[in-house]
């Protein structure tokens, strides 16, 4: 061996003595570690001290160590080490990826003890139904997730913020009845100066002042714990500017969220992590929280990312066309499932730049539009399932309608859909999908049918008065 290589070796051996030193201070910390397991998934356990160690930067002076800062950067250079201090080296040899410190997931404190008991609601005392605590019937309600997705120009983060300025301004949205006036809080993790353009746009086209909203474009970690802090301290700091309770939360994109703390939209467990931190900002907060998807590079595949997404919200809406958009409800709770509406956007000019060119933002506009008719042609497959609803309608129907699974179980007796497939239900529910897009089906309270049904209030816009 090398005098260069007895080094290497030598350094590498030493560096894995350190590291197990400061392993072992770090675990005299039982009780903070227990609590970090408790309240976090698993992780992996260099990720999990590095975190806290960097967390506990003055570990030093708190045990009375000291231990050199050697650490390789990059496992392809085993010779190349950097010394730096102990806080950027945890970070630079775990963090994995570029991550800034604020964004890395802390220790936080155990919030229920065992003899806690959590809150019930007995049979009785069901009785008498609780309605939906709606901001826009049929389309916000407080208490309740959202998903606005569509691909690339398809208006969703605008058609989010039209719903938003009616919501602040205490208006009718595009024919949907206003119910309550509340504040509006959006967290723009992209692009935050576009949104304050739009703002800028609907006061000078509506002649709009003193609206409730509040825009910031500080991106969260939304798989940290913290997060839940830090979006109701903002949404509390709101509230006292507005002198009133802030009712809707729009996160946009809602990808950036899971980045931010380098999880993984396409991943179950990150989107279930973010959808148990939403729940938790719900039992401190009454609001609604919308969030902006993407749809994939397959349209009919529905939202970008793992279908736990879809599975955790109230209400989700997929944003289709060209020049008429057209949004529409492939899933909700307790209201119809179908066209919403259609809208067409509108470019509202706020002035010139230094340089003399328009400064200009795009709104949705106030004109009324018609949905675009259904003119695509049908697959053999979404024929065949057509024909596999009528069937299920006429054999287990009524009033022209059936149970969606009905619908299911015809198309797996018919062979459209292969019942021993790895993920059959995943088939199924793109064919579905698919079909309401075009308008060929319909859903309600779990029941399908042919066609359209009236939906309640039309999809046409409602004046927004100046």
């Amino acid at each position: 061996m090398t005098a260069l290589a007895e080094i290497i070796d030598y350094e590498a051996h030493q560096q894995k003595r350190e590291r197990h030193k400061i392993r072992q201070a770090i675990r005299l910390e039982a009780e903070a570690i227990e609590a970090w397991f408790d309240a976090q998934p698993d992780r992996e356990s260099d990720v999990t001290f590095a975190q806290y160690a960097a967390k506990k930067a003055e570990w030093r002076s708190k045990y009375g160590h000291h231990f050199p800062s050697l650490y390789e950067i990059d496992c392809a250079w085993p010779h190349h080490w950097i010394s730096v201090s102990e806080q950027d080296a945890w970070q630079f040899k775990y963090s994995r990826k570029e991550i800034p410190l604020s964004v890395i997931p802390f220790p936080v404190p155990a919030t229920q003890s065992a003899e806690q008991a959590l809150p019930l609601t007995f049979f009785d005392e069901c009785s008498t139904p609780t309605p939906k605590k709606w901001l826009v019937k049929g389309v916000v309600a407080k208490g309740e997730n959202s998903s606005v997705f569509g691909a690339p120009g398809s208006l969703k983060s605008a058609m989010l913020t039209d719903i938003a300025v009616h919501t602040a301004a205490g208006k009718d949205w595009r024919g949907f009845k206003h119910k309550e006036r509340a504040g509006v809080v959006y967290f723009a993790f992209e692009r935050a100066d576009q949104v304050r353009r739009r703002l800028s746009a609907y006061a000078k086209r509506d002649g709009m002042s003193g609206l409730p909203m509040a825009v910031t474009g500080q991106i969260v970690d939304m798989l940290n714990p913290s997060c839940v802090d830090i979006i109701v301290q903002t949404v509390r700091a709101a509230e006292a500017r507005f002198g009133m309770p802030v009712g809707v939360i729009v996160i946009d994109t809602w990808s950036k969220g899971i980045a931010a703390g380098g999880g993984d939209e396409d991943k179950a467990r990150d989107q279930n992590i973010v959808a148990a931190n939403l729940r938790r900002i719900h039992e401190l907060l009454d609001v609604h929280i919308a969030g902006v998807g993407h749809s994939g590079k397959d349209e009919t595949r529905g939202e970008r990312g793992s279908n736990a997404r879809q599975g955790d919200v109230d209400l989700q809406i997929h944003i289709t066309g060209d020049a008429v958009k057209t949004a529409t409800v492939i899933k909700a709770n307790d209201q119809p499932e179908g066209a919403l509406t259609s809208f067409a956007g509108e470019v509202v000019n706020l002035g010139v730049d230094e340089d003399g060119d328009a400064v200009t933002a795009f709104i949705l506009s106030m004109a009324a539009v018609a949905a675009p008719k259904a003119t695509s042609r049908l697959s053999d497959r979404q024929v065949l399932a057509l024909d596999a609803l009528k069937t299920a309608i006429k054999e287990h129907g009524q009033a022209g309608a059936v149970a969606v699974d009905r619908w299911r179980d015809e198309l797996f007796r018919i062979g459209v859909l292969d019942i021993e497939a790895k993920n059959p239900r995943e088939p199924f529910r793109r064919l579905r999908d698919a079909l309401a897009r075009s308008q060929r089906i319909a859903e309600s309270d779990g029941m399908v049918r042919i066609g359209m049904p009236t939906l309640g209030p039309s999809p046409l816009i409602g004046q927004l008065p100046g």
